[in-house]
């Protein structure tokens, strides 16, 4: 019951996020406007995956400290998503090359299989 109710809570915590940082107005309000690279037709905003990368970040914190899970073996998990979250936050700013990002999420992968 409980696994039930921290995927509600976090759930509704990126839902609030994202509804947010999508704000006109706000300084999270990044618009992705259509290009060769876009799949639309009009300006979106882009910054929901911060959202999502934060709200992941929270329950990892929340996780550790009202578990007996270790926190060396969440580390390699947050190591992994901060470099996915940050190189997608850098491309929504500037348009980073598909191998690029390709490598960094390798790496990021790596880290996180390398700490099991």
């Amino acid at each position: 019951m409980i696994q039930l109710v921290m995927i509600f809570l976090a759930f509704a915590c990126s839902l609030l996020l994202t509804r947010y940082l999508t704000i006109p107005g706000t300084w999270f309000y990044i618009l992705d406007h259509p290009n060769e690279r876009s799949l639309h037709d009009s300006p979106t905003p882009r910054a929901g995956g911060l959202a999502i990368f934060i709200t992941i970040a929270l329950f990892i914190v929340f996780i550790s400290a009202t578990t007996d899970l270790d926190l060396s073996d969440l580390l390699w998990l947050a190591a992994g998503s901060v470099l996915v979250a940050l190189v997608s936050f850098v491309d929504d700013y500037m348009n980073l090359s598909f191998l690029f990002r390709l490598m960094v999420q390798t790496i990021a992968a790596g880290i996180v299989i390398y700490g099991g």
